[in-house]
């Protein structure tokens, strides 16, 4: 039986042929994207469209009623493609699909049998839009409805996604066809800043684990954006079909307009209870699935006190991410999903302390530190504890990692003139570094610059620092992750504030978490609040066995 998905709600696929079609009361033009595991094209060729019909495991051709369609085997989609993207799109002189009637997407077997549909329903000003999604879950294939849409039209769409819309000739990592003048948009493969090139799964699969938690957070993500949709759309009906009633002054009270309302509320308590039934399914089905990863997860990415940490052992290689926390949705009942910061950082984390809660950000703040130090290989992480007006206190936190050594893994600085001497130093490492790369000579660089990477652990951050400081660190946020430094900040923003705007740079660049349970994060798919909780132990001392075994070289 055919399936009518609603937005953000997804299915399992069996099979590995079908055609997906969309039927619309105008001319659509229907195009696909093959996306990496960053969610970007890894070539030119994984855009498929009109100019350029046929991509792996995909092929667009024209019907004879002269629709498009798009074949897809599954089976034929390479191993580092984790999505294909469904796209619909119009020409620039049709307009908006605000003025049309609703498209509706629709994937169908091989046999003709079909799948499921998804009204493409609530568009204004957009020109593109993603229809279906199809995607890789725990070796599986699944289908998500998205209906996310672009007012840039296809050539915005396809830009987000690590393809340059270009009027040139065609340029690419990979040869493409040539394009008529005025026949279609000549497109190139522009990397994105963050976009890395495919590689293989490390021997442990925490990549695997990290994209399947990251995964089923989008996934819970579009399942509550599906059940407030449906909920929105519930609440409007039986408004509008309420005032309809009461319009008519000589009937509002007539037996028959009491009848319809009651039919009216009916419509709308069926509607809900079918968005309830869908949603709970949904997070049963995705705490299944968490419930299956938690014996597999890694100490950096397992609660403190799971046994993994009596099992760690310093990496061979930097991991994929560390847990800080879980995120949950306040409102409504779902699942409880980790909350896994990617590894190496590509922000600054900042710690808000506000409210008084400076102390618990410091707590969390010791605990990312000993995660992050877990994280890396023995002597490839520096740590330094900045503590200007702290009495110490910081240092004391870390005490068992201060232990001289040839190459210590913390350093506390508790000075202007150290930090003066810090920042002067990461500049330089940072500037050298950029000119090697700049130049194509990074490995020249070997025997001048420290090759392990470096976190700043600011406490009363921007305590200390002057103008020509504050420059340094701006420069340190903006550069330092390509060479290896990272931030991690400790402060009150409403303190910060206080002294002036010299910090908002760095507060608007950084990742910002409260120190105790706030809804502080919105997902980046669909937008919803969800309620983080930060990761910390039941006592101190599970953190302090850590960073012994840190300082001891994990033994």
């Amino acid at each position: 039986m055919s399936a009518t998905w609603a937005k953000g709600q997804n299915a399992s696929l069996s099979g590995t042929r079908f055609r997906v079609t969309v039927r619309a009361a105008g001319c659509l033009d229907l195009s696909a994207l093959l996306l990496d595991r960053s969610g970007r094209a890894r070539f030119d060729r994984d855009f498929v469209f009109y100019n350029q019909p046929n991509g792996d495991g995909t092929a667009l051709h024209t019907k004879a009623d002269g629709h498009d369609a798009l074949d897809v085997d599954l089976d034929a989609i390479p191993a580092d493609v984790e999505r294909l993207l469904i796209v619909a799109s119009l020409d620039d002189e049709v307009g908006t699909f605000g003025a049309l009637p609703p498209p509706s997407v629709h994937l169908d077997g091989a046999d003709g049998i079909p799948v499921g549909s998804f009204v493409l329903t609530g568009l204004s000003s957009e020109r593109a839009v993603i229809g279906l999604e199809i995607y890789r879950r725990s070796g599986q294939w699944k289908v998500r409805a998205v209906g996310q849409g672009y007012d840039g039209g296809l050539a915005e769409l396809v830009t987000r996604h690590g393809i340059a819309v270009d009027s040139g000739p065609w340029v690419g990592s990979v040869p493409g066809p040539d394009v008529a003048p005025g026949t279609g948009l000549p497109i190139r493969f522009v990397p994105g800043r963050h976009h890395q090139p495919y590689q293989p799964p490390d021997p442990n699969g925490q990549e695997r684990l990290y994209d399947q938690l990251w995964g089923i957070f989008e996934d819970a993500a579009r399942s509550a954006a599906a059940f407030e949709s449906a909920r929105a759309f519930a609440h409007r009906r039986l408004e509008q079909e309420l005032s309809d009633l009461v319009a008519d002054q000589s009937t509002r009270h007539s037996p028959h307009a009491t009848a319809l309302r009651s039919e009216a509320q009916q419509r709308h308590d069926d509607l809900m209870a079918r968005a309830s039934s869908d949603h709970r399914r949904d997070s049963d089905h995705l705490q299944a699935e968490l419930a299956e990863l938690v014996g597999a997860l890694p100490a950096t990415m397992a609660p403190w006190g799971d046994l993994a940490w009596e099992r760690w052992q310093p990496p061979p290689r930097s991991v994929a991410g560390i847990r800080i926390g879980t995120l949950h949705r306040a409102e409504y009942p779902g699942p409880t999903v980790p909350f896994i910061l990617r590894l190496p950082l590509a922000r600054p984390l900042w710690l808000d302390g506000s409210g008084g809660n400076l102390p618990q950000a410091r707590a969390l703040a010791r605990s990312v530190l000993a995660r992050m130090l877990a994280a890396y290989p023995t002597g490839e992480m520096t740590v330094h504890v900045i503590d200007l007006g702290g009495q110490a206190a910081a240092g004391q936190a870390i005490e068992p990692l201060l232990t001289p050594g040839n190459r210590p893994i913390a350093v506390l600085v508790d000075s202007i003139a150290r930090l003066a001497s810090l920042l002067a130093e990461l500049v330089s490492r940072v500037d050298m570094v950029r000119m090697a790369a700049r130049a194509g000579a990074i490995d020249a660089v070997a025997g001048h610059v420290d090759p392990g990477a470096r976190l700043l652990v600011w406490h009363d951050f921007p305590f200390g620092l002057d103008e020509r400081g504050m420059s340094s660190v701006r420069f340190l946020i903006e550069q330092g992750p390509s060479a290896g430094v990272f931030m991690l900040i400790v402060a009150d923003a409403v303190d910060v504030r206080s002294v002036g705007n010299a910090a908002e740079p760095v507060w608007d660049a950084s990742l910002r978490l409260a120190a105790t349970p706030a809804e502080c994060v919105g997902d980046p798919w669909v937008g919803l609040p969800w309620t983080y909780t930060p990761d910390l132990p039941d006592t101190s001392d599970q953190i302090d066995r850590v960073l012994t075994r840190l300082a001891a070289g994990g033994g």
